[in-house]
């Protein structure tokens, strides 16, 4: 029986997974960054950008409603895996960066993160003195896009002009002149 809700004569439509393997390092942090504007982050900074990052590709701070805001540092990882030494490696580096200790790490992956290597890098974390380690998978990185900033796939993989540097992003997201209020819904 199928579900009252669904219409026995609309199409089934299938959208497939996005191919961030095809993204290069920069635009795959560059596609973080305008989500995470998009997204309503404050204070968002691109330090990949401009390499030396110190384990900072992307630093910002995640409102919440009822809850105290998390000073995050996000690492885009741009590969097939993310392999427990690198997750380490990068927290370590962050933490001792100029910018200081931060309350939260998020790894943005383009690849599949199995549960136990979540967990491994959570405890890393929280062995550095990080309150909040996390990772997303790019499944899942790819659902907050399609959830929060579809335009920004639309216009990064369709191929309008998507600003290269920080400012120009910032920019970008706060025009939206092609954005009808339906879709800024």
């Amino acid at each position: 029986m199928k579900h009252p809700s669904i219409r026995a004569n609309m199409p089934i439509v299938t959208v497939r997974p996005i191919h961030f393997e095809d993204f290069d390092g920069h635009d795959f942090e560059r596609l973080v960054f305008a989500y995470l504007l998009w997204a309503g982050w404050r204070d968002v900074a691109w330090y990949g950008q401009t390499g030396s990052d110190l384990g900072r590709d992307i630093v910002g701070t995640e409102i919440f409603d009822g809850e105290p805001d998390r000073r995050t540092v996000l690492q885009c990882v741009n590969r097939a895996s993310l392999p427990l030494t690198k997750a380490k490696r990068d927290m370590m580096r962050a933490f001792a960066a100029p910018s200081g200790k931060p309350d939260a790490f998020l790894f943005v992956c383009r690849s599949n993160v199995s549960a136990g290597q979540r967990d491994k890098v959570k405890a890393e974390g929280k062995a550095l003195g990080i309150g909040y380690a996390n990772v997303w998978s790019g499944a899942e990185f790819e659902e907050q896009l399609r959830l929060r900033g579809e335009f920004l796939l639309k216009r990064m993989v369709e191929g309008i002009p998507f600003p290269d540097d920080g400012k120009g992003l910032r920019k970008f997201v706060s025009e939206f002149a092609e954005l009808s209020e339906v879709e800024a819904l």
